[in-house]
């Protein structure tokens, strides 16, 4: 038995603090009662009071209010797999890896700056799904329409213009790319082209014809300055042309405004801020597209348990309330048969006993040992991109709770954004010994984007490979394993290259 709202734990602070005033009033109960009369007397005129059946009330309450809290956390012990839809718009990023998008004329690079302006835009989309797609000399595509936005995230940190083995601005092959990689089901589809506009001839009527009559709008952010600067390259200095002049880049705004004028979207060029975000995603897309049911496929969804607590706790507020007053309980349920002798306290307790046992044997002992608050705050910092902050709370839960599987994990997740590759592989694979399918495909895939960043292709296709034998419909898996092959074959064959020449 597993809980998902770790948080909720800090419900059950109330049971001692019910305690403690069930306790005080008691005392001035008694002290009240015993001022009016002697005890002897009190037992002959109260005997509810004599046989204790207000505090038989009281721990039916609190029970009740505890099996309450143990629904709240959410428990479930499987999964099942469901299909899941979301409403939205089907978008594709075209994104320019010509040399030119090394130019530092916008700080740290124009490439950089790409890379950031998707990253922000992908934190204001809700249902949509994403594709990305490279271009310079020919086009690849990166990632086809996915929901999944970490495993899109992590193939953006990968454009660089050395990724591309051929060089040049082919936008027409790129945008053909899209329309072809778009699904025929959606109505609503965009395409968002992040370029310099540097050598932006080639893009003939008749794709532009096609981008119109499938009704998909063209939204361009330019990146880049009027004022230009040189290309620097891998090995050192800056491109120059054939007179040996440096060659300054420059952003071709006006024919990058023409083209998105002609296919009925909208051009803005990269800021700092999030206006140009806002001007694309709210202004744009939103007002021009309806959210359409989009099939994000399936998905492993808990299967959760709470019916149970839910239900305990019902009776137990029910024989609290029965407990109140029995024979006028009893009576307005069945008259003739008010004058039958009624369940003693003392059986109630065994009832209550033998039905609350097995809702506590519920209980996680790991899930009570986790500070909710600690554990949410290290969250929110995570979130909140503090990850020096967040690793110091992380590693002091971990002092206290060194086996937690859900504990490493974060820590895991939450290293890999610190590059501290080598840590994060030590928290995931101590993250491993969950057993639960769910958590272990997604930590066998980290496991697997860590060897990629290490360089290490062949543990990493290992490791989405045992992912996937864990969860077969693990899509960003799939990707993964998919793009590190064409890494693997695109090594290879430049190997074959270099020992030819």
């Amino acid at each position: 038995m597993q809980f998902e709202s770790h948080y909720a734990i800090a419900f059950f602070w109330i049971l001692p603090v019910l305690l403690v005033l069930f306790l005080l009033l008691e005392k001035k109960r008694k002290r009240i009662l015993h001022g009016f009369s002697p005890p002897d007397v009190l037992a002959k005129r109260l005997p509810d009071y004599a046989k204790g059946t207000y505090v038989v009330r009281f721990l039916f309450f609190v029970l009740a209010i505890f099996c309450l809290g143990l629904a709240w956390l959410k428990p479930y012990s499987d999964y099942e797999m469901r299909e899941v839809k979301r409403k939205g718009v089907d978008l594709f990023f075209l994104v320019d890896l010509s040399q030119s998008m090394n130019a530092q004329d916008i700080q740290p690079s124009r490439i950089t700056r790409a890379r950031y302006e998707i990253v922000d835009f992908l934190k204001n989309l809700h249902g949509d799904r994403v594709g990305l797609i490279g271009f310079a000399g020919d086009s690849f595509v990166f990632v086809p329409l996915t929901g999944d936005y970490n495993a899109f995230s992590m193939f953006v940190d990968e454009l660089t213009p050395e990724a591309m083995p051929v060089q040049g601005t082919d936008i027409k092959g790129a945008i053909a790319k899209a329309v072809k990689s778009f699904q025929k089901t959606s109505s609503s589809r965009a395409v968002v082209l992040i370029t310099d506009g540097e050598d932006t001839v080639g893009l003939n009527q008749d794709v532009l014809e096609q981008i119109r009559e499938l009704n998909i709008k063209l939204y361009i952010m330019g990146v880049g300055s009027e004022e230009g600067a040189p290309i620097p390259l891998s090995e050192g200095g800056y491109l120059k042309d054939r007179k040996d002049q440096v060659v300054l880049s420059r952003l071709n705004e006006p024919a990058l405004q023409q083209l998105a004028k002609v296919t009925g979207g909208g051009y803005v060029r990269s800021v700092s801020g999030d206006l140009d975000l806002e001007q694309i995603y709210q202004q744009g897309i939103k007002k021009s597209f309806e959210d359409v049911a989009l099939n994000a496929g399936q998905k492993k969804l808990p299967v959760y348990e709470f019916q149970g607590p839910i239900l305990a706790a019902i009776i137990l507020l029910f024989l609290e309330i029965l407990t109140t007053n029995k024979k006028r309980f009893w009576r307005g349920l069945w008259p003739l048969r008010a004058r039958q002798k009624t369940v003693p306290t003392n059986k109630m307790g065994i009832l209550i006993f033998l039905l609350v046992c097995p809702v506590l044997m519920m209980v996680s002992q790991s899930a009570l040992a986790m500070n909710p608050f600690t554990f949410e705050k290290a969250n929110h910092q995570h979130e909140a991109e503090a990850y020096d902050k967040a690793r110091e709370t992380y590693s002091d839960l971990s002092k206290k709770n060194p086996s937690d599987a859900e504990l490493h994990y974060n820590m895991g997740a939450n290293d890999y954004r610190l590059n501290d590759f080598t840590r994060a592989e030590e928290n995931y694979t101590k993250a491993l010994d969950n057993q639960d399918n769910n958590m272990r495909s997604k930590t066998l895939f980290n496991l697997g984007n860590v060897r990629y960043k290490q360089k290490d292709m062949k543990g990493a296709l290992e490791y989405y490979e045992k992912a996937l034998q864990v969860n077969p419909d693990y899509e960003a898996a799939k990707l993964n394993r998919e793009y590190v092959k064409k890494v693997m074959e695109g090594e290879k064959n430049e190997g074959t290259k270099d020992e030819n020449t």
